[in-house]
């Protein structure tokens, strides 16, 4: 691996090099975080490049799995996936891992790319594209047995989301745009009652109160 600083015409080599690398992404800090089969680093510049910091051992379960792609989601969360079609997040806050590859519906397929932009994570496989949405945690897939996608198959590394937020994935026979699906939480109406006036017998109990005790006299109004 090597590294050119912003500015620089000089490409230098990180202190801990990194081979065998298939996937890496920016995060909002400006780092850069690569994976390779073994593990995950991050990199990050301070003028020059500083040691790779290496994630590897929170990777234990993997055996003889590899990483083969990853990305970030807009909770700067990291996103992997890995040879034997399993999807994995990586929760950075609480250096945690979840698997998320039942609840995004993979059975194990290959995956060719993993995407994301605002509120979606786009899983593109060999015959469909899963959508799955952070917000409502749903999925969506599109799949080469529909009618109204006339991809056969798609092709590795052949997508890509625009400036909209929608993914183009292209294959045999061309390619398809798929628009996303904003999510729009549910707002909450509160409603509010504003009581001016209580009648008994068309007299007004708070500006026209009886002057006596009578059968029909109000002292005490209670609303339940």
């Amino acid at each position: 691996s090597f590294i050119k600083a912003s500015g620089s015409e000089y490409v230098t080599i990180p202190p801990c090099p990194i081979y065998g690398i298939p996937a890496m992404k920016a995060d909002q800090e400006g780092c850069i975080w690569v994976s390779t089969n073994g593990g995950i680093y991050r990199l990050r510049m301070d003028g020059q490049p500083q040691m790779p910091e290496e994630y590897s051992d929170i990777l234990p379960f993997l055996d003889n799995d590899h990483i083969n792609g990853l990305c970030l989601d807009i909770n700067n969360n990291i996103w992997f996936f890995t040879s034997l079609g399993r999807l994995y997040l990586f929760d950075r806050k609480e250096q945690h891992i979840t698997d998320y590859t039942a609840t995004c519906q993979l059975k194990g397929d290959a995956i060719l790319r993993i995407l994301s932009r605002g509120e979606n994570i786009w899983i593109v496989l060999n015959k469909q594209i899963v959508r799955y949405n952070l917000l409502n945690n749903e999925n969506s897939t599109y799949s080469v047995t529909d009618d109204n996608i006339l991809i056969t198959l798609f092709r590795y590394g052949a997508a890509f989301i625009d400036s909209d937020g929608s993914l183009f994935a292209a294959g045999h026979k061309g390619f398809i745009k798929i628009k996303p699906t904003r999510f729009v939480p549910e707002r909450k109406v509160e409603e509010r009652v504003l009581l001016t006036d209580v009648k008994v017998e068309n007299r007004s109990v708070l500006f026209n109160p009886v002057s006596h005790e009578t059968g029909n006299s109000l002292h005490t109004i209670t609303l339940l």
